[in-house]
Formats: structure tokens, C-alpha cells, sequence
């Protein structure tokens, strides 16, 4: 079945039983699945307030921003459906995949920091104008 079909048949769901977490949270999938992901984040939200302990939902926002690159929000949401379910798989995996991310980027950011001399390779302070280790001019 198409995602916009199913997005028809999950409204209907909806229409029919407002608080059908599961056809709200499915009609997110289908969103997702369009990328439109703003649409897919306000179902699950809808889901979640119906259903808060939802599991499910929490790793979909998650993967929403990681999608982002907002790995501080997705690591937020993977942690919460491991609050749910800590043997949760998916989140498991994906919540270590998003650390890996923000470390890299911490060291990335970190490199950017330092100036390296040329001559001995020394990691000097960013404001340094001669090498701490050789004296060498930065």
C-alpha cells in the first residue's frame, strides 16, 4: 500500500477512534516515510499524549533529529524510550551510533581549537603565536 494511501486509511482509523494510538502513530510512519517529517513528529507527539509511555514514538522523534543533525535532541528521545524499555534494541543501537556522532564532532571542534606547528607537531592554544614545545613562529 502506498504512503498516501495509508494515510487516507489511517485518518479514517483516527476519525473513527480518536485515541487509536498505534493508527496515529502509523499515520507518522507513512509521514516519515514522504519525509515530511513535521507532520510525522506531530502524529507521534499525538500518539504520545494519548499513549506517553509509547516507546515506539520516542525513538521515531528520535530519528527525526537525528535526520537534523540534532544528535543532543535525538539522544534525548532515544534515552527516554530506553526509560521505557531499557532493552529496546533499536534505541540501544541508535543511541550509540549518536554518541559515536557527538564525539567526533566534539574532537572535529576540538581540532579546530589548537593551531599544530608545523616543525614538531605540537597541539598549541589557538591564540598561540610561538609553539609551546620547539618556540618555532605560529
Amino acid at each position: 500500500m502506498g504512503d498516501e494511501r495509508s494515510i487516507k486509511c489511517f485518518k479514517k482509523i483516527i476519525d473513527i477512534d480518536p485515541n487509536n494510538y498505534r493508527a496515529i502513530y502509523n499515520l507518522g510512519i507513512s509521514y516519515f516515510n514522504l519525509g515530511r517529517m513535521k507532520k510525522a513528529m506531530n502524529a507521534y507527539n499525538d500518539a504520545i499524549k494519548i499513549k506517553p509511555d509509547y516507546k515506539h514514538c520516542y525513538y521515531n522523534i528520535g530519528l527525526i533529529y537525528e535526520i537534523m543533525k540534532d544528535f543532543q535532541e535525538a539522544l534525548k528521545f532515544y534515552k527516554k524510550a530506553l526509560e521505557i524499555d531499557p532493552k529496546f534494541i533499536y534505541a540501544i543501537q541508535a543511541k550509540k551510533i549518536v554518541k559515536q556522532k557527538l564525539n567526533s564532532s566534539k574532537i572535529k571542534i576540538l581540532k579546530e581549537a589548537i593551531i599544530i606547528c608545523d616543525k614538531c607537531g605540537n597541539d598549541n592554544r589557538d591564540t598561540a603565536k610561538f609553539c609551546d614545545k620547539c618556540g618555532k613562529e605560529l
